[in-house]
């Protein structure tokens, strides 16, 4: 499972114009699949958290309204990539909470640029191509032997994720990406 938590400064619609206000903050629950009986991939959004009204069911019909605040801070000194703390935290309507909170080294950011596609659970024939070209700076990896945390604090105390999050699970990578520009297509 991916978890993606997404602040966005500028938001677009494809005319060029800001959507709402603009900005968004929200996390995105997705698990990558393949077809059963073949090699068609794609991305299930299946929970968005989001603090829009106006994102909500969203294009998946997977987004709910929650509280969402995010604090990030950087310090560095002349040209060292310097230390990066970030701390979100989500807050539904019945109490229910999920909270991260991490300190981290900073790296050097690789360009990267990629095609995804992105489906609904609830509308598995909705397909969206995400085209995106981001700087990403990979501060965990367990299959590249990369570790710059410095601290990480997780707790996912929402009702419907209880199961999924109950203290077994793997943090396996963790990817920044500081800046990112994407454009969404329909096959």
């Amino acid at each position: 499972m991916l978890l993606s938590f997404v602040e966005r400064l500028q938001n677009l619609d494809p005319d060029g114009k800001l959507i709402g206000t603009g900005r968004d903050r929200y996390l995105a629950l997705a698990v990558p699949a393949r077809q059963a009986e073949g090699t068609q991939t794609a991305v299930f959004i299946i929970r968005v958290y989001t603090g829009n009204p106006r994102n909500v069911p969203g294009p998946y019909n997977t987004a709910v309204l929650v509280d969402v605040f995010r604090v990030r801070t950087e310090r560095g000194g002349d040209v060292e990539p310097g230390v990066a703390k970030d701390a979100w935290k989500i807050q539904d309507g019945t109490g229910g909470l999920i909270e991260l909170s991490i300190q981290y080294r900073r790296g050097t950011l690789s360009r990267s640029a990629t095609d995804l596609k992105f489906t609904s659970p609830v509308q598995p024939d909705l397909v969206r191509i995400y085209r995106t070209q981001a700087g990403t700076d990979t501060v965990r990896s367990v299959s590249l032997e990369v570790d710059r945390v410095e601290s990480i604090d997780f707790q996912a105390r929402i009702a419907e994720l209880r199961e999924l999050f109950d203290g077994s699970e793997q943090l396996l990578s963790i990817t920044d990406s500081p800046w990112s520009m994407r454009e969404i297509f329909r096959p």
